[in-house]
């Protein structure tokens, strides 16, 4: 993919990978019966959400590309993920609490 082979090339230009799904600051999120593929960097990541549930996912990413986490829940609460497959180089699921050993602790 594009951004893999931008990153490694000699023109990289600081290029920074996108989520593939990023959710910020919302409530009653769902996430179902969908196939996600060739995420360039995590591949669902929400961020000081409320009551998230994902469901029946798919997510699959090439083995060699790195920090292609299937889901990051980040400073969020009330989260529910059941039965998700992943395929990848990196963590099928990764929780996160803010940017360092300092970040915000909700509902752990």
């Amino acid at each position: 993919a594009r951004w893999w082979a931008a990153k490694a090339g000699p023109h990289f230009d600081g290029i920074t990978q996108p989520h593939l799904v990023e959710l910020r600051h919302s409530r009653g999120l769902e996430i179902s019966r969908v196939r996600l593929t060739n995420s360039p960097l995590w591949t669902v990541h929400f961020f000081a959400c409320t009551g998230v549930t994902v469901r029946d996912v798919e997510i699959r990413n090439p083995v060699s590309a790195h920090n292609t986490d299937g889901i990051n829940p980040d400073s969020s609460q009330d989260v529910l993920i059941e039965n998700v497959v992943y395929e990848g180089g990196d963590d099928a699921i990764a929780i996160k609490s803010g940017w360092d050993c300092f970040g915000d602790e909700r509902g752990f």
